[in-house]
């Protein structure tokens, strides 16, 4: 399992690829609430073959954090 940011979802754009985004994780890009972004997530190398009828599933989440803790 792979967790990333989207706020560092900045690529660079020498290092990424038509298939393999590359990110440089040097720059924060905040999301405004309710803000929709694009976003390019690194497919990371798996050895997994899938049969016709097989699918991949992909789950997002946000967990909405209180400035009151």
């Amino acid at each position: 399992m792979k967790n990333e940011r989207v706020s560092l979802r900045h690529l660079d754009e020498e290092l990424s690829t038509e298939d393999v985004p590359a990110h440089t994780f040097d720059r924060t890009e905040k999301l405004a609430p309710g803000g929709i972004v694009d976003i390019e997530i690194d497919p990371l190398p798996l050895g997994l073959t899938f049969h016709p009828g097989e699918q991949l599933r992909l789950v997002s989440s946000a967990a909405a954090h209180s400035s009151a803790r």
